[in-house]
């Protein structure tokens, strides 16, 4: 450019910034001389801004931020597929996993976790936490060290080492005072001598909300609680693919079931990325499913805007004629339109943000009052990316709402509506009509999307778990003993029956049952032996849960048959069960089941024959997304168990008993303040996991 065009450029671009300047503070007085028009655009937007952006929210927090660890790309999850199609793997055999460890090289490093009730004993005070037993190699593959003292070592594996505890930096400040001198401080772990190591960084609480880590093989407790069942967490070796390291493990563990016949045929193991273990394949696909529809709804209002901005237009038509009659052209007005709708959108834009942190919050507080806290790192804030993304939203949106409106307004008709007014507005409405018909199908689509989806979410959360789960006053809760406080089984459940006698004491408690199972949750399995079939031949899996006496007064359990189990069922006495419907429909169609025996357990390790007392209708006692397998209720005085899952029936609503009622009970019917956890409204739970489980 010659340098006698400079000053022309220059004037230009001072002309423009001045034009632009000058639609900016007219759509701000447009703003204000409008106020009812301009707050119900406002409204519109909001709301379907607001929506948008927490959908990005929380897709960028689940889906698109990586895990917090050096090369997190490289961690992968090793696993048995789960039978329930929805892309998550099971807990790994442990002796499985040391095999399997030997066999896969094309990995830097193979470690474990799994979850734990862990209790701290420290003079005279307990606190019960959230913890995990880990592989000593663990904290390494991870690329995480200890802000004091050291993380589990492989050390710390060997069968002779003491037993060494890893806490969080919130027990660290909270239990002693951040006092450094914690190190090396002696501690009783699950009634277990141990020793505090180590204490680790701010927020870590590997995977969810741990604050206690200690070493797998040094805790007490069964082998089949510490090391039967555990997570497996590799991280691939530098230049391997996935799908590399996913055909290598296909070869190992068909030489491995080659080698020992004994093993499942039908379990089939797979990798995942890491990030899949906190969210699983499927919930990915809803959270695209989520945002298309998102989108859609932000399309709707795009049409609504245009259509307000439209009629607008038809009662500001003499103004906008009297612009371009004084020299206004169609690009001027079309700016001039598009920067009024850009201040609206913008305004909205400010409002979504606060709809957005709002829903954030209130959705993670929903989830870790239902005890499904997500991964520690996981929060549904709003980042630079998605502000990015935000903006790039708002300006096409603005586009998408005021373009029509802007073409419009610097059409040529407006130049003849001084003269002759009532014309002017002929293809606006034509225009207006087309977006109704655009705004109706986008909605009728819409709105058959959500039905279904509801549909859905409603029958899950509905499902017939063979129990009353109508009442919103069932509260739940975990609690446990451990073998040096109760050694024996009859220790064990007196601590079970003591605990149950006083709830039912306190005022507002209609019925109170401690059970190992909570229905629709979580529970264990075994194999079964029908009297009078081959020993020999593979046996069937059933669900089962030790039950006390107030089990069907606090459920709403009625037998069909027989009846359920009381003060008569003791150790001493003849083993007894209770089976539901699809137990007797299995083994004895259309035959009375009472007084059948059967036998619990693998060949060789079985149960003494037990009686079948009663039929009740079908219990799912697993998650509803398990197959539906027969179930068997056995009285806990014979089939003591060390976890169980404390019910409570209320007079109260969830809100004035929730943290009344449960600090009471800790004090007086716990051995220790921190015994009980999970602590959550049956109804209001089974709600949250229908939707993050969907």
């Amino acid at each position: 450019m010659s340098r006698q065009g400079w000053p022309a450029l220059v004037q230009r671009m001072q002309e423009y910034a001045h034009a632009g300047w000058s639609e900016w503070r007219n759509g701000l007085r447009q703003l204000v001389r409008r106020p009812g028009h301009s707050a119900l655009i406002i409204a519109v937007l909001a709301v379907r801004l607001g929506a948008t952006r927490f959908v990005l929210v929380v897709i960028d927090a689940l889906v698109l931020r990586p895990m917090p660890f050096p090369d997190s790309e490289r961690l992968v999850q090793i696993g048995e597929v789960d039978d329930d199609g929805n892309g998550e793997l099971d807990d790994l055999n442990s002796q499985d996993l040391l095999e399997l460890k030997v066999g896969l090289t094309q990995f830097d490093a193979i470690e474990s976790f799994s979850n734990a009730t862990i209790n701290i004993a420290d003079g005279t005070s307990v606190e019960r936490y959230d913890g995990q037993f880990v592989s000593g190699g663990l904290f390494a593959l991870l690329g995480v060290q200890a802000q004091i003292g050291r993380t589990i070592a492989a050390i710390d594996d060997m069968p002779a080492a003491a037993l060494h505890v890893v806490i969080s930096d919130r027990v660290w400040r909270q239990r002693y005072g951040a006092n450094p001198a914690v190190i090396g401080r002696a501690v009783r772990l699950n009634s277990q001598p141990a020793e505090i190591i180590g204490v680790m960084p701010p927020r870590f609480a590997f995977p969810q909300l741990s604050d206690v880590w200690a070493a797998a093989r040094q805790l007490p407790g069964e082998p089949s609680e510490s090391q039967l069942a555990t997570e497996a967490l590799g991280r691939l070796a530098v230049g391997v693919t996935i799908d590399e390291a996913a055909l290598q493990l296909q070869t190992v563990w068909a030489r491995m079931q080659s080698e020992q016949p004994n093993r499942r045929r039908d379990q089939t193991l797979a990798l995942l990325p890491a990030t899949h273990r906190f969210v699983n394949p499927h919930s990915r696909s809803i959270f695209g499913i989520l945002l298309i529809a998102a989108l859609s709804v932000l399309l709707v209002a795009c049409a609504n805007v245009a259509n307000l901005q439209l009629a607008q237009i038809s009662r500001r038509s003499r103004e906008l004629a009297l612009r371009a009659a004084i020299g206004a052209g169609r690009t001027r007005l079309l700016i001039a339109l598009l920067v009024e709708t850009l201040v609206l959108c913008l305004v909205a834009t400010l409002i979504a943000l606060a709809i957005a942190h709002w829903a954030g919050v209130y959705t993670m507080r929903t989830f870790t009052e239902a005890g499904e806290s997500p991964a520690y790192w996981i929060e549904f804030v709003l980042t630079p990316r998605v502000a990015f993304i935000g903006i790039g939203i708002a300006v096409l949106t603005t586009m998408a709402a005021g373009l029509m409106p802007g073409v419009r307004a610097g059409g040529q008709e407006l130049n003849r509506t001084i003269i002759d007014h009532g014309r002017a507005g002929a293809g606006a409405s034509r225009v207006a009509r087309g977006l109704i018909v655009a705004q109706v199908a986008f909605s009728c689509v819409l709105l058959i999307g959500a039905g279904m989806v509801w549909r859905q979410l409603d029958a899950r959360s509905r499902f017939d778990l063979g129990i009353d789960t109508a009442s919103t006053q069932l509260l739940t809760a975990r609690i446990g003993v451990f073998p040096e406080q109760f050694p024996s089984g009859a220790e064990q459940v007196a601590f079970f029956e003591r605990v149950a006698e006083r709830v039912r004491a306190e005022p507002g408690v209609l019925a109170a049952t401690v059970a190992e199972a909570l229905p629709g949750s979580t529970a264990g399995s075994a194999p079964v032996l029908i009297e009078g079939g081959d020993p020999e031949a593979p046996r069937a899996e059933v669900f089962r849960s030790a039950i006390d006496d107030q089990f069907g007064a606090t459920y709403g359990v009625v037998p069909i048959l027989g009846r359920l189990p009381d003060a008569r069922d003791t150790a001493d006495s003849q083993p007894v069960a209770v089976i539901d419907e699809y137990f007797a429909e299995r083994w004895w169609p259309r035959q009375d089941p009472l007084n059948r025996r059967f036998k619990l357990g693998e060949r060789g390790s079985e149960s003494d024959w037990i009686t079948v007392i009663s039929v009740v209708r079908h219990l799912q006692l697993e998650d509803i997304d398990d197959p539906p397998l027969p179930a068997v209720l056995l009285p806990m005085r014979q089939a003591p168990v060390r976890f169980a899952t404390l019910a409570v029936h209320t007079e109260a609503t969830p809100e004035r008993r929730s943290h009344r009622v449960w600090p009471r009970l800790c004090a007086r019917s716990m051995p220790t303040r921190r015994s009980i956890g999970y602590v959550r409204w049956l109804r209001r739970w089974r709600r949250i996991v229908s939707v993050t489980a969907s």
